[in-house]
């Protein structure tokens, strides 16, 4: 099959979840035989070159063609954020050119790169695979200013979904969700997973490796390790810091506030690592904590039980449910710190043989359970049924041709509704802000 997968990251953009899922899924299609095509689109794009690797074609919508999409989405511009993730999405369908042959087109549902697809007609079936929509992480996490944009996004979310070809996921709990929220089916399909080398010599340390954010369950980790007190074991939280919504200041800094006796003494924030620094620290950990409140799927959980590191995640993270607890894992209730401490407590205190035993569990299990080959099999048929069945005819309406470029309409007309002295009395707060 030719097939295009329109994507907000790819190498040599830094590693994240979506990377982590297409780095091992398609070079396991190329392999079958299968004419990959990779446009990668991202609101903040580099000014990357084309390459080809693994038999994959790999392409980049260019900073001034992400610029010259934007001008025609005036009437977003109240809501800046969606305006360019409207106008990435539209870079990519030019590139792509539509469907330029493709049997089929796969897109992310963040930043809405499926939207061209749903919206216009195309020959190419859609296939939208769901890792965590711009609406779902609003949702987890508010930001005050935003609510506007937040809201339209999931509103547009729900409605193009409804009518893309395939909605698919890797998590059954997020599948759950959408087909909650979209009333359709939504297929659920496992990751595919190449292992690493196997683990070596464990330290004494526990490890985090997640950005420093509240819904990835940095407040639950230390209430969890102020309740272990003097026999909390020391753990390592690898990644970048992020500003804490509810009053603007790092997440670090309100943590170090706030859990003076644990942030920065049993918990240590390492900062930001390479992807193979992280991956290290991990395979040498003698355990892994995944607290997410929320997660689509989150890697770290694979990357942790296929190094044969035992580990502690919460049901907030979509892949807890590969857990067999306290066989291959042990699993917590999300947000429950007395939980997690007691956790903590249990696998700290278990002997180096059994938490050997419970890594090694693991990592037969993630071997079995993810195999890439039979993994990318899987796909391959799924999208062969897709390609060969009916379609519902295209049709349109008012959202979708305000979805599309060139669309009339000013995004800041609103303004003119809006009392003229409240109006210059946010300019001059505004302007005084930015002076300071």
């Amino acid at each position: 099959m030719k097939l295009a997968y329109v994507l907000p990251e790819y190498p040599p953009h830094s590693g994240g979840g979506i990377i982590t899922y297409y780095t091992n899924l398609l070079p396991e299609l190329a392999r079958m035989g299968h004419d990959i095509t990779v446009v990668v689109a991202s609101p903040s794009t580099d000014a990357f070159d084309a390459y080809e690797t693994d038999g994959i074609n790999v392409q980049f919508v260019r900073p001034d063609q992400l610029r010259d999409v934007s001008s025609q989405f005036a009437q977003f511009s109240a809501v800046p954020v969606l305006q360019k993730h409207l106008a990435t999405a539209w870079s990519a369908w030019r590139i792509v050119g539509g469907n330029n042959g493709f049997d089929l087109v796969e897109a992310t549902d963040w930043g809405l790169l499926y939207v061209p697809w749903v919206v216009s007609p195309s020959k190419a079936p859609v296939v939208v695979q769901c890792h965590g929509s711009i609406g779902q992480i609003a949702s987890a996490e508010p930001e005050p200013g935003h609510e506007l944009e937040a809201l339209l996004t999931q509103l547009i979310e729900q409605k193009t979904l409804e009518d893309a070809d395939e909605v698919q996921t890797y998590s059954r709990a997020n599948a759950a969700y959408w087909q909650s929220v979209l009333r359709r089916d939504v297929t659920y399909l496992p990751p595919a997973w190449t292992p690493p080398a196997d683990g070596g010599d464990r330290g004494s340390r526990g490890v985090v490796v997640a950005r420093i954010q509240e819904w990835k369950g940095a407040i639950d980790l230390c209430r969890a390790m102020r309740r272990l007190g003097a026999a909390a074991p020391s753990i390592d939280w690898v990644g970048r810091d992020t500003r804490y919504l509810s009053n603007g200041e790092s997440m670090s800094h309100f943590l170090s506030e706030t859990y003076g006796d644990v942030w920065g003494k049993t918990v240590v924030p390492v900062g930001r690592r390479s992807f193979g620094d992280a991956r290290e620290m991990q395979r040498r950990a003698k355990f892994a904590i995944i607290p997410s409140k929320w997660d689509v799927f989150n890697f770290t959980v694979v990357e942790a039980m296929s190094a044969g590191t035992p580990v502690i995640v919460s049901d907030g993270a979509g892949a807890a449910d590969l857990i067999e607890n306290g066989v291959t894992g042990l699993v917590v209730a999300s947000g429950d710190d007395a939980a997690l401490a007691e956790a903590i407590r249990t696998m700290d205190g278990m002997s180096d043989a059994s938490r050997s035993e419970m890594g090694a569990r693991a990592r037969a299990s993630i071997a079995l359970r993810l195999d890439a080959g039979a993994i990318a099999a899987q796909r391959a048929t799924r999208y062969q049924a897709i390609a060969h069945q009916p379609r519902e005819p295209h049709h349109s309406s008012p959202l979708y041709t305000a979805l599309r470029p060139g669309a009339a309409g000013d995004g800041l007309a609103l303004l003119d509704r809006l009392p003229l002295r409240k109006l210059a009395r946010y300019v001059s707060r505004r302007a005084i802000r930015k002076i300071r």
